[in-house]
């Protein structure tokens, strides 16, 4: 009999679960809502349009829940530069999840490909950019963010 009422649990604490971090957070009401109004190729120039918090939620619903990751919301914030490169720090260090540590190099790669901001030249935010890396405690995530850590100073070279 308990275990016909644990059986019992499971789905209601999924639809829970779901509904917490799932669908329905603002990231991806904001994410569905831009790719049907503005299409699949054209959303990410939509989301110019929208506060940096929101392209942010956008960026990180696209990165957790969009299989495989959609990482163009990272253009969008690429284009703020420096207040962007500040916004994000804040956000991974508030967040202290090794996906989210990895994820924002993608942000910072956007901006030297674009031409929108050197974050090499930023020392500070390089000093915690490098230092990121020694916060992550999975080594799987880690080895990603160092090399995507290398790919950037090197993209840092090339680009500028």
């Amino acid at each position: 009999m308990v275990r016909l009422g644990f059986l019992w649990c499971l789905p209601v604490v999924a639809l829970l679960l779901n509904a917490c971090i799932g669908s329905n957070s603002e990231g991806a009401k904001l994410y569905r809502a831009l790719y049907k109004h503005a299409g699949p190729q054209s959303w990410v120039e939509e989301l110019e349009n929208y506060p940096l918090e929101q392209q942010y939620e956008v960026f990180l619903h696209g990165m957790h829940r969009v299989h495989p990751p959609d990482s163009r919301a990272a253009r969008a914030i690429a284009k703020r530069g420096k207040p962007a490169v500040d916004y994000v720090l804040r956000m991974v260090a508030a967040s202290g999840e090794d996906w989210d540590y990895a994820f924002s190099m993608e942000i910072f790669e956007a901006m030297v490909r674009g031409r929108h901001y050197l974050v090499c030249a930023d020392v500070e935010a390089m000093s915690q950019i490098e230092a990121n890396g020694t916060k992550i405690a999975d080594e799987g995530w880690r080895k990603l963010y160092e090399l995507n850590l290398q790919w950037l100073e090197e993209l840092c070279v090339s680009n500028w």
